[in-house]
């Protein structure tokens, strides 16, 4: 569910719709789903998804503490 919702994310931000505010918040969310995302892809081997995500996760400047 969380990838739809990753994707839907990242379509808002690049329609570049939104005002600076909530664009940031929007990132916030968007990392903050990659990272549920990641944690379930890790748990369960699936080494491509955590690839993808991870650059996705990058792009939107989300470094993982």
């Amino acid at each position: 569910m969380d990838r739809f919702r990753i994707r839907a994310i990242e379509k808002i931000l690049s329609e570049d719709i939104l005002s600076s505010e909530d664009r940031a918040v929007a990132v916030t969310v968007l990392l903050e789903k990659i990272d549920v995302y990641l944690d379930g892809a890790r748990k369960r081997g699936k080494i491509k998804d955590v690839t993808q995500y991870e650059a996705i996760r990058e792009r939107y400047g989300g470094n993982r503490e």
